[in-house]
């Protein structure tokens, strides 16, 4: 039963070449022997949230396998610092689990995830079936009416984990449904005036072969989801991805400490996307709910200058009757050559340089003296440095680096990928694919510490890249 309701443990990725994109902190409220996860957040209000506690004022139903049953809890605001909860909407308790739950607009509407039925009841514990469904309740002053079915609920699988736009008109959750990609994916259904229409399975870019569940949609229209797909630190993560033109991105793992080695899952934010909760097992094994703040420092950004190597030589002290009887030749240091009282040359790449200046016969090219000897040091903008893959595709996978940054008198901390669909990558490497052709804005984000002052300094550059049309 709790795979389905909490989370199931297979293999993530997770970043290796990343540092912290957030802080944070295990709430208080959390038990020491029971779970606490899927928190929801009710605006000004407080923290919705699932557990299997025991509370001494409710009768406690458990399975036949002796597991706890969970319900749904409340805790204000004003009372998460004293640990104070309370059961949420008792009147829709039943003997079978309650959560995880999310509220409609005006929060009027409660969409919860429910055993569909059991067929029988023994003593203080259940037996029957354990699939899940969602049901929906309305508020009529100070009570909730009756849950009804989901339409889409069906006896032979799982429909868990409800999100809801913030129009109230595409409600997304997971489903074992036959026909998708794994075990649990997510599916989107959109209502019209006839209700929700049939189900749409998000696809092979956003579900895996494994397990992906805990959808949560945020108002700027970035979905937020918990997968447990091979390739990373061995447990489940939080990842998010959103559409573009239509078409969803690869889903973006945002690395520690939202992820850790351990389970980490049903990950909800404010509108600002600033601030949130998550759930993880990384202490004790016990689900846990954790606040999280988002760090990163604000970046004023500049574009990206391009490095040239290019000089004006030319020497003052040379008379006209000079140039009468000889030529004068110049060479660069990088093999290059030139004659003339005044040339211009480029140097393909920094570094330090011997120039010289020769008199020499314009006959013969013999030369007769030697008339000055320069040592031209050249370098590098300095400024963060983004490059990539020449001529970007669009469907293809893009390597952004910032190894040829050039900040010589600072000793880089931290370093963030930002991009205009407000996908933050932390780290100095950065692999995004883009389903649309056009200008995209890329931006690289540099903190660290001046050698001179030792003071806190920020560095930004961006590039406008062109990403081209996929002709196959």
């Amino acid at each position: 039963m709790r795979k389905f309701l909490t989370h199931i443990i297979l293999l993530v990725p997770l970043f290796t070449d990343a540092q912290d994109l957030y802080k944070v902190n295990m709430l208080s409220f959390n038990t020491p022997h029971f779970n606490e996860f899927a928190p929801y957040i009710l605006p000004g209000q407080g923290i919705l949230f699932v557990s299997n506690r025991n509370n001494d004022f409710i009768t406690h139903y458990r399975t036949p396998n002796d597991e706890s049953l969970y319900d749904l809890y409340f805790i204000s605001d004003y009372d998460t610092a004293k640990n104070y909860s309370n059961l949420f909407a008792k009147e829709l308790r039943t003997i079978y689990h309650e959560g995880p739950a999310c509220l409609g607009p005006g929060g009027t509407t409660l969409y919860f995830t429910r055993s569909q039925k059991a067929e029988k009841r023994i003593g203080s514990s259940i037996q029957g079936s354990n699939r899940l469904g969602i049901y929906l309740s309305a508020k009529l002053g100070n009570e909730w009416t009756q849950a009804q079915p989901f339409r889409y609920n069906n006896e032979m699988y799982n429909v868990v984990h409800p999100s809801l736009s913030s129009k109230a008109d595409t409600i997304y959750f997971a489903s074992d449904m036959p026909g998708g990609q794994g075990g649990l994916d997510i599916y989107l259904s959109v209502r019209r005036d006839t209700g929700w229409q049939s189900p749409i399975n998000l696809g092979p870019t956003v579900n895996s072969q494994s397990n992906d569940m805990y959808p949560f949609i945020t108002g700027g229209s970035k979905l937020y989801f918990t997968s447990s797909r091979s390739g990373g630190q061995g447990k489940m993560d939080i990842y998010f991805t959103r559409q573009e033109a239509g078409i969803w991105q690869p889903p973006v793992n945002p690395g520690v400490p939202l992820n850790s080695k351990h389970d980490d899952f049903s990950y909800t934010t404010t509108g600002d996307g600033k601030t949130g909760y998550f759930s993880s097992n990384r202490r004790n094994k016990q689900d846990d709910i954790y606040s999280f703040e988002f760090i990163m420092p604000y970046f004023e950004c500049k574009q990206q200058q391009k490095n040239t190597y290019c000089y004006t030589f030319f020497e003052e002290n040379l008379g006209e009757s000079d140039t009468a009887t000889m030529k004068y030749e110049w060479i660069f240091g990088d093999g290059e050559k030139a004659r003339g009282r005044k040339v211009k040359h480029c140097y393909k790449e920094p570094g330090t340089y011997n120039v010289k200046l020769n008199a020499v016969d314009p006959l013969t090219g013999e030369v007769y003296f030697n008339q000055a000897d320069y040592e031209i040091v050249t370098e590098d903008k300095e400024q963060p440095v983004i490059t990539y893959n020449n001529d970007p595709v669009a469907g293809d996978t893009i390597h952004f680096s910032s190894a040829r940054t050039y900040l010589k008198d600072i000793t880089i901390k931290n370093i963030y990928w930002i991009f205009d669909d407000d996908i933050v990558i932390p780290g100095s490497h950065a692999l995004r694919t883009f389903r649309k052709s056009g200008i995209k804005r890329v931006s690289l984000g540099i903190t660290g510490i001046s050698n001179s002052t030792g003071e806190v300094v920020k560095q930004c550059s961006y590039l406008d890249i062109e990403v081209q049309k996929n002709k196959k």
